[in-house]
């Protein structure tokens, strides 16, 4: 029989634990070894298209995020100017329920106070 172990690099990795594998033959040693080499390859290349994937989205997203912003800061602004209109719009309601308030009482002063004096 083989024994195969799997350690961890002393620089890279070295609190990696070692993994030990029997195989019946040296071929089999050689086969797990090329197996695992290939699987972790393609694992690193898998890894790598999908940094490569979200660093090419990253710009868009940017751009999708900086629209939603503008769109919100626009919304923002409408409000604020709703707002301030009807504000305005109220404060000018006010000013003329005061006026004729004021109005209907000075004329009911005055002419009560005419009809006193004709009277």
């Amino acid at each position: 029989p083989t024994v195969l172990e799997l350690a961890g690099d002393s620089v890279t990795n070295p609190d990696l634990r070692s993994f030990y594998f029997q195989s019946p033959c040296v071929e089999d040693a050689e086969s797990w070894t090329k197996a695992l080499l290939s699987d972790r390859h393609q694992s690193l290349k898998d890894e790598t298209d999908a940094y490569r994937q979200v660093c090419e989205s990253f710009p868009l997203q940017l751009a999708n995020c900086s629209q939603m912003i503008d769109e919100a800061e626009h919304k923002a602004e409408e409000m604020e100017r709703e707002a301030y209109a009807v504000r305005s719009a109220s404060e000018e309601g006010r000013r003329k329920v005061v006026s004729a308030v004021r109005e209907m009482l000075e004329r009911k002063c005055w002419e009560t106070e005419q009809s006193k004096r004709k009277g």
